[in-house]
């Protein structure tokens, strides 16, 4: 057994040293991006943190519905599930799979590593631990459920590494549970039930070739083909909707800026779509070009849905016509500079933004 740790130590350590590698080159690619949040909100990082922290601290809050309490574990489980997915190739580095097995380690020593790299990536279960560690346990029963939701979500963290597709459409298909349960610990279970069958059903045989014969059944197929993007977006426009509508629960009096943020983020993230479609327009760029010009319009057909399902948000939120028809002139251009010049997305998006801020406000002071 000595024998075994002494060989696990500098096999985790440089595993450890590949995740690092791993997460800078991820950072360098969104670099754009880190930069304007850096330069928008770095002097707001702590308040982010203490958000985070408020979010959590709502689990112990007496006074919440369970419709609340259970949409507050819902948006823990998605946050969560995003960054782990995002951090998935760093952490299981499957381009050195054939390095690792050449290793005299056992299996468990491989799963072990990787579930001691995966605890790196949970800064939302350690916030939560913190909280967790300075409860009053004189009071168990407020208690108890919280410990259970913090187990689940460890367990949900594991599954999400190793079954991220399936995992996150079962957060998505669990999703009307939070409405329609009497009871948190009922929910909870429902949560959980959905989070562990889904994983274990067997995935659909992938077909060989794409069989298409035109533009629109080829773009069908690509999107049906890369659940990856579209569940992520569908998640972030979920995660961004229940934000709000939390948020709106505590202030209803700041509606106009509340539907402002959540305008302006959920047209970027349907415009996103786009950058994901630049780069298989350019794989299959032979393939399209032999179409008449209007038939490459059906690229748009995914970031369009997601705009669709964003204004369904929208007014889920009760927000105006106004505010509406304000978030697509921002959609609009924001897709044109998404197809245009992807590099920029970012910077224009914001301007859009501010734009769009300035125009709700004299909508609100004028009309």
């Amino acid at each position: 057994m000595f024998k075994q740790a002494s060989l696990f130590y500098p096999y985790f350590r440089l595993r450890l040293n590949c995740l690092k590698q791993q997460l800078q080159a991820l950072l360098q690619q969104l670099q754009q991006l880190l930069l304007w949040l850096v330069a928008l909100l770095g002097p707001a990082t702590l308040g982010l943190v203490f958000m985070i922290l408020l979010l959590i601290g709502q689990l112990y809050n007496p006074k919440l519905s369970v419709t609340q309490w259970l949409l507050v574990c819902w948006c823990l489980f998605a946050m969560q599930s995003l960054l782990v997915w995002l951090c998935q190739t760093a952490i299981l580095q499957p381009r050195y799979g054939l390095f690792w097995q050449s290793l005299p380690n056992s299996a468990a020593s491989h799963k072990l590593a990787e579930l001691l790299l995966l605890s790196c990536c949970l800064p939302i279960f350690w916030l939560h631990m913190l909280i967790v560690a300075n409860a009053n346990f004189s009071q168990w029963q407020s208690v108890l459920p919280q410990l259970a939701f913090l187990g689940l979500q460890l367990t949900s963290a594991v599954l999400v590494l190793y079954r991220p597709q399936r995992s996150v459409l079962a957060l998505l298909l669990a999703l009307p549970v939070v409405f329609y349960s009497s009871s948190a610990w009922y929910g909870l279970a429902l949560l959980s039930l959905a989070m562990f069958v889904m994983p274990l059903v067997p995935a659909a045989r992938k077909p060989k070739g794409l069989g298409v014969r035109n533009s629109l059944t080829l773009w069908l197929t690509l999107i049906m083909q890369q659940p990856a993007q579209w569940l992520s977006r569908i998640l972030l426009l979920g995660l961004v909707t229940l934000l709000g509508q939390i948020t709106l629960g505590q202030r209803p009096d700041l509606a106009v800026p509340v539907h402002t943020i959540c305008a302006a983020v959920l047209m970027l993230i349907s415009c996103s779509m786009q950058l994901n479609n630049n780069r298989l327009y350019q794989h299959y760029r032979l393939f399209f070009q032999q179409f008449a010009k209007h038939h490459q319009y059906w690229q748009y057909l995914a970031p369009l849905g997601l705009a669709v399902i964003s204004f369904g948000l929208l007014l889920y939120l009760k927000a105006t016509l106004g505010l509406l028809m304000l978030a697509g002139m921002l959609f609009l251009p924001s897709l044109f500079i998404a197809k245009k010049h992807p590099t920029q997305l970012v910077p224009f998006w914001f301007i859009f933004s501010v734009t769009l801020a300035g125009l709700s406000w004299l909508l609100q002071r004028f009309l």
